[in-house]
């Protein structure tokens, strides 16, 4: 969340960019998604 709230900040990102998020864990642990990015809030 941190490196999606500084990309934004920054400009990198922009409505209907496609962002993959991935996490690993202990183990043999892990989890992705993609999803679509959009703004929800005014600037």
């Amino acid at each position: 969340p941190i490196a999606l709230s500084v990309a934004e900040r920054e400009g990198r990102l922009r409505p209907g960019d496609r962002v993959l998020m991935a996490a690993f864990g202990g183990g043999f642990t892990w989890g992705a998604t993609t999803l679509q990015w959009c703004r929800t809030r005014p600037r």
